[in-house]
């Protein structure tokens, strides 16, 4: 079950436009180095207050899904370079303004509407992954729903198509194919592997930043 391919979103790959020092380049792979940008930007633009809560909760979990499949020296090595870039950066950063407004739009078309389609199916399956009702913390299921589907209706009049060029139906099925895979793994007897974490994961992550989402859409 490769449920990376649903969930991460082309439009934000960052560009590797800070130059690292000699030592640090010796140290960092470019994946490391990439996400530890992303992490600044996620850190820092949220305290610029220029991303919103579920923008910056979408980017840091883009970086643990790379890094959870990276060893614990290289998340380590990541985190530190994160913090160093972060307290290189103030909030006018030319690089930092500029790459979240290049990404702003990818934000909504390309990278929410997966979180919004796979929560809006788990919240009217009727019996949802426990993970899923654990972590949500709201009541109004039927309210969060009618807003994702107001918001899906909206690209679509935008003339806005999921990433890879599908239509719409054939996203929503395509995501549900996951959320049912999701389901099954964590009913099976294989409810402890470390797949069935990572579709945890998944839906915790979904459930986050949707609900940051429906807090200020």
């Amino acid at each position: 079950m490769k449920s990376k391919s649903i969930w991460v979103a082309g439009a934000v790959t960052v560009p590797l436009l800070l130059l690292l020092p000699a030592a640090a380049q010796d140290q960092l792979s470019g994946a490391v180095r990439s996400n530890a940008m992303v992490q600044m930007f996620a850190e820092r633009g949220l305290e610029c207050e220029l991303l919103k809560p579920w923008e910056s909760a979408a980017l840091s979990g883009m970086v643990a899904q790379d890094m959870a499949a990276r060893s614990a020296d290289q998340m380590q090595l990541m985190t530190a370079e994160a913090d160093r870039l972060g307290a290189e950066t103030t909030c006018d950063d030319e690089l930092l303004n500029a790459w979240i407004e290049g990404s702003a739009r990818g934000f909504e078309s390309e990278m929410l509407p997966p979180f919004l389609v796979a929560y809006a199916q788990m919240a009217q399956m009727q019996n949802p992954p426990d993970v899923f009702v654990e972590t949500s913390g709201t009541g109004e299921l039927s309210a969060a729903v009618a807003a994702i589907e107001a918001k899906i209706a909206a690209l679509q009049a935008d003339g806005v198509m999921p990433e890879g060029g599908q239509s719409w139906p054939e996203f929503e099925a395509r995501v549900g194919e996951f959320i049912a895979g999701f389901s099954a793994l964590l009913d099976s007897g294989d409810a402890a592997s470390a797949e069935a974490e990572e579709a945890r994961t998944m839906i915790r992550q979904t459930v986050e930043i949707t609900e940051l989402w429906l807090l200020d859409p």
